[in-house]
């Protein structure tokens, strides 16, 4: 099902924490973004697979089906819909998992209310996957896209993180070298 046609972005918060629910519907509404909440993960995973939503933020530690789980079962889907976790687990702790599982970012609670609606704000912003068709083509450094998603995890990759597997490659290639040459057995 496709979402319907809104000038508001259309956001999904699954959260089994109620208080948080209302806290953010509230906070998002005042900035222009369509609401829906989910409780319990399962109606909020069901949901994000019926409706077309512009971002789903979602909570890790939930009673029944754990936030990871929504994201191990999302990423296979390929609907191009961008999760961010928001949870009160470290940042530390679960930041690279959740990203590794295919969420754009991770704020951790308790969130400022501004920064949740900026946040929020920003990835609505940015064309989804489906959105770029009309968009001129980002960046990009010449065989590194591939190199680049495969390192990320991600479909879409930005110059930045071009920039970073360039990093990763040649601190890589560093080591193999010491390791083959410089290393006096």
């Amino acid at each position: 099902m496709r979402m319907p046609e809104t000038n508001a972005p259309r956001v999904l918060v699954i959260d089994d924490d109620r208080a948080f629910l209302e806290i953010a519907k509230f906070h998002l509404e005042q900035v222009g973004v369509d609401v829906e909440v989910a409780f319990e993960p399962e109606v909020g995973f069901n949901r994000a697979i019926d409706t077309d939503f512009h971002l789903i933020l979602l909570d890790l530690n939930m009673p029944g089906m754990h936030g990871e789980e929504v994201l191990r079962l999302m990423k296979p889907l390929g609907r191009g819909q961008r999760i961010l976790v928001i949870s009160g687990e470290s940042r530390d702790r679960y930041q690279a998992r959740a990203r590794d599982l295919g969420a754009v970012g991770y704020l951790q609670k308790p969130v400022d209310a501004k920064i949740l609606c900026g946040t929020v704000l920003e990835l609505v912003g940015e064309p989804r996957g489906d959105e770029r068709e009309d968009a001129e083509p980002p960046v990009s450094l010449p065989g590194i896209t591939h190199l680049t998603a495969w390192i990320f995890g991600e479909a879409r990759v930005t110059f930045s993180q071009q920039i970073a597997a360039v990093g990763v490659l040649a601190g890589f290639l560093g080591v193999l070298i010491w390791l083959f040459w410089g290393n006096p057995l």
